[in-house]
């Protein structure tokens, strides 16, 4: 069955003009394969073949991914204010500004995120019944060294390690994840000694 469809373009219908193993596959032009039973084109006397088969008469554009590079990323400078923020949604939330995934160049082996500074640490809260149950785990690596700080405690004596180790446990557990940490500066009180920078406010 043979079909006019116009250009030079002729349709000759579904068929393995292989013959011999259906499934044996030959290779075609630069270096591609045909499919056992495909619909198959001719342009003057030329077989084009499919659009998933490519030749040498039909170019293709290559697409190329973006990866960035380390001295390529201007980091910015965000602030955020803690003052009844919930604890986990705001981590996740500085977690991802520091890893750089809320920009469309991010790039997993670089550090593409921006400096992050966190005031009102003391002002944060969690939900449910957390603040009475949940606890901080510190080891010695001595025999007996094994304590558990109450989040209470924690929050009274030094609350913007609470907002630290939250973001820390969303890095990644690599060298990478600790030069991240390294961009997030966390304060109890409302000032901060980063004004120089000029910290533009994060929405959450």
């Amino acid at each position: 069955m043979n079909a006019h469809l116009g250009a030079g373009l002729t349709f000759s219908g579904i068929h393995n003009e292989r013959g011999g193993d259906p499934w044996r596959r030959r290779i075609l032009g630069s270096n591609n394969l045909t499919r056992p039973f495909e619909t198959v084109y001719w342009r003057d006397s030329v077989r084009v073949g499919p659009p998933w088969v490519y030749s040498k008469s039909m170019p293709q554009k290559m697409l190329r991914t973006y990866s960035a590079k380390p001295g390529e990323v201007d980091a910015k400078w965000l602030h955020v204010d803690a003052s009844d923020k919930v604890l986990g949604r705001l981590a996740t939330r500085i977690a991802t500004v520091l890893m750089g995934k809320h920009r469309p160049t991010y790039t997993p082996h670089v550090d593409t995120g921006d400096f992050v500074v966190v005031t009102n640490a003391a002002k944060v809260r969690v939900t449910g019944g957390k603040a009475d149950t949940m606890v901080y785990a510190r080891y010695s690596y001595h025999p007996g060294g094994y304590k558990e700080i109450p989040y209470k405690r924690v929050l009274e004596r030094h609350p913007e390690r609470i907002i630290e180790e939250a973001v820390r446990r969303m890095l990644p557990k690599s060298a990478l994840g600790r030069h991240m940490l390294k961009k997030l500066k966390v304060y109890a009180a409302e000032t901060h000694p980063h004004t120089a920078q000029q910290p533009v406010p994060l929405t959450l």
